[in-house]
């Protein structure tokens, strides 16, 4: 978790919304929440479910 926690400080200053905002479409958004170590298809589906019309 601690790795994640680093990707998204580092890369994305700590927030999600920055992922978003460096992502053209949801499928770029996708790909990038793949780069993370312990997300993976099922944690991408789930989120994009609940929260995917928030987001996009």
């Amino acid at each position: 978790m601690s790795f994640l926690a680093h990707k998204l400080n580092h890369e994305y200053v700590g927030k999600v919304g920055n992922i978003v905002a460096a992502s053209a479409e949801r499928q770029a958004f996708e790909k990038r929440l793949a780069e993370f170590d312990g997300i993976g298809p099922k944690t991408i589906e789930i989120l994009m479910r609940e929260a995917g019309a928030v987001l996009f």
